[in-house]
């Protein structure tokens, strides 16, 4: 994966720069994870990630940590239990 992408004027300049590069990176982990550990990237799994992206990295981290004991349907009951609580 190349994390550098090319200047107008020449050069490389990180792609993972300020809050947009910060959340694109976020996001290609957080798929990774997913893939790694349920296999295919389905709709719902994609969904997710959306949800989990809108998280505090305090939130994200702790969901990450308990992403490595639960089944794939535990974990999205746990998002989904997450995301109903900042609903409301």
């Amino acid at each position: 994966m190349n994390f550098f992408y090319p200047l107008k004027r020449g050069g490389l300049k990180p792609k993972f720069f300020g809050q947009e590069g910060r959340q694109e990176e976020r996001k290609i982990v957080l798929e990774s994870l997913l893939k790694n550990r349920f296999g295919e990237l389905n709709q719902e799994l994609l969904e997710v990630v959306e949800t989990l992206l809108k998280l505090s990295a305090e939130e994200y981290a702790q969901i990450l940590i308990q992403l490595l004991n639960l089944s794939r349907e535990e974990f999205l009951k746990l998002i989904k239990n997450e995301s109903s609580k900042q609903n409301n």
